[in-house]
């Protein structure tokens, strides 16, 4: 449909959205190759369709998604290049904001993933500054704050207990 819409140029964001709802389903299926391929020809659409803007915020969401796909098929190292390629994009799309949601949510991913590889340092570096900027954006008493707070308490109890048994 979206091809008799838009003719021979699949280089359009409605097709990208359409591929990025189908890696959704995907994965919501538990289809994580499929999601993953999906989730790549949206990249590989909107990076073409926003050429002339590489930092666009729709080409940064993309990334985290595919780290996402990567994260739940245990490709932690992969997943964080698209994180770290991510929350770059989001530091200039969003350059007059430094305490942005997205910002933040980047920072987050990243520190988790960290955490889950045994890299407890850069886990709580990222932890720490994604709660700065999730507070400077939604005061203390927030979702994001409280969940982003939760996950910094676990690392602190696995960075205790790793120092106990040194």
């Amino acid at each position: 449909m979206q091809k008799a819409l838009h003719g021979e140029n699949t280089n359009h964001p409605e097709i990208a959205a359409v591929h990025q709802k189908l890696a959704e389903t995907y994965e919501k299926q538990g289809k994580l190759t499929d999601a993953l391929n999906s989730h790549k020809l949206c990249l590989g659409i909107l990076q073409k369709v926003y050429e002339l803007e590489p930092n666009h915020q729709s080409i940064a969401t993309c990334y985290t998604n595919i780290g996402h796909v990567l994260s739940k098929e245990k490709k932690h190292d992969e997943a964080l290049h698209y994180y770290e390629t991510s929350l770059e994009m989001m530091k200039v799309v969003y350059a007059g904001n430094p305490n942005h949601p997205h910002i933040a949510l980047g920072c987050r991913n990243i520190g988790v993933t960290y955490k889950i590889v045994g890299q407890l340092a850069k886990a709580k570096e990222n932890l720490v500054s994604a709660l700065k900027m999730f507070q400077g954006a939604y005061g203390k008493d927030n979702e994001q704050v409280a969940r982003t707070r939760d996950i910094l308490e676990d690392l602190q109890k696995e960075i205790n207990i790793q120092t106990s048994t040194s």
